[in-house]
C-alpha cells in the first residue's frame, strides 16, 4: 500500500477551485485625476463590470485593491449573488474562511443554481471539519451538473477519504472521461486503485498524472510513489534458483 500522509497532502494540493481568479483581459478602467467632490470613475459600472475590475486587480497582484472593488460593490448591489460568490471564493484563498462562508452562504440563497458556489462553500465547510455539509453540497453540484469536474473531483477525494473506494473510482472515472487532460483525477484514481489492490492499473494512471502534470514538485511526488511500489515488488518477487 502506499502512503497515506502522502497522497493526502498532494490531493490536498491538487483540489479544484470553484472561481477561477483568472482575469479575462479588460483595460483597466483608469482616468485622468478629477477635482475633488467629483464622481469616482467606476461609480456607475454594472456589477458584473465591477467584479472584472476586481479579478483585474487580482490578477496583478493588486489584493487590496481586488477587495476594496468587491466590498464597495457589494454595499451598491448587496442582491447580486456574484459578487458575494467572487468576493467568497477571493476570501477563502486567503484563508479567511468564516468571512468566505457567509458570502457563499449568502450567494446560494441568492441564486440557487450557482454550481461553482455550491463547490467553494463545500470547501469553506470542510475547513471547519463539517464533511457531512460539504458532501452535500457537492452532491448538489453535481446535481445542477453532473459533468462540472470540480464538483466530482472535490467529492471523489471525500468518498476516497471515508473508505467509499467504488463511490471516488466512479467520481474520478467521469472526471477523466469528461476532460482527459487534467491529471489530477489520475492521481487520485490511481490511489483508488491501490487500495482496491490493482497495482497495475495504479502505475498506469500514476504515470498518466506524471505525463500530464506540469508542476514539478507534484511530478517529483509521483515518481517517488512509483519507485516505492517497484521496489515493494521487487521486494515481494522470490529470487530464482537455479
Amino acid at each position: 500500500m502506499s502512503n497515506p500522509p502522502l497522497f493526502s497532502a498532494l490531493m490536498l494540493a491538487l483540489l479544484l477551485a470553484g472561481h477561477p481568479l483568472q482575469a479575462t483581459q479588460v483595460p483597466m478602467l483608469t482616468t485622468p485625476g478629477k477635482p475633488h467632490g467629483q464622481h469616482h470613475p467606476h461609480d456607475k459600472l454594472r456589477p458584473d463590470q465591477r467584479i472584472m475590475v476586481a479579478l483585474q486587480h487580482m490578477a496583478e497582484g493588486r489584493q487590496g485593491e481586488a477587495m476594496r472593488t468587491l466590498d464597495i460593490a457589494a454595499a451598491k448591489f448587496p442582491e447580486n449573488a456574484e459578487i458575494h460568490a467572487v468576493r467568497g471564493s477571493m476570501l477563502l484563498q486567503q484563508n479567511k474562511v468564516a468571512a468566505a462562508l457567509q458570502d457563499l452562504e449568502t450567494a446560494i440563497n441568492l441564486n440557487p443554481k450557482d454550481i461553482k458556489a455550491y463547490v467553494n462553500r463545500s470547501h469553506a465547510y470542510l475547513k471547519f471539519g463539517r464533511v457531512r455539509e460539504a458532501l452535500a453540497d457537492l452532491n448538489q453540484a453535481i446535481k445542477l451538473n453532473p459533468d462540472f469536474v470540480p464538483a466530482r473531483f472535490n467529492r471523489g477525494f471525500l468518498h476516497m477519504n471515508a473508505g467509499n473506494h467504488q463511490s471516488a473510482l466512479a467520481d474520478f472515472e467521469r472526471c477523466i472521461a469528461v476532460n482527459p487532460h487534467a491529471p489530477g483525477p489520475y492521481f487520485n484514481r490511481s490511489a483508488v486503485y491501490d487500495a482496491l489492490g490493482n497495482r497495475t492499473e495504479a502505475i498506469a494512471d500514476m504515470e498518466r498524472f506524471i505525463n500530464l502534470a506540469k508542476e514539478e514538485k507534484s511530478k517529483q511526488a509521483a515518481r517517488d510513489i512509483l519507485k516505492n511500489w517497484r521496489d515493494k515488488a521487487t521486494e515481494a518477487t522470490p529470487e530464482s534458483t537455479s
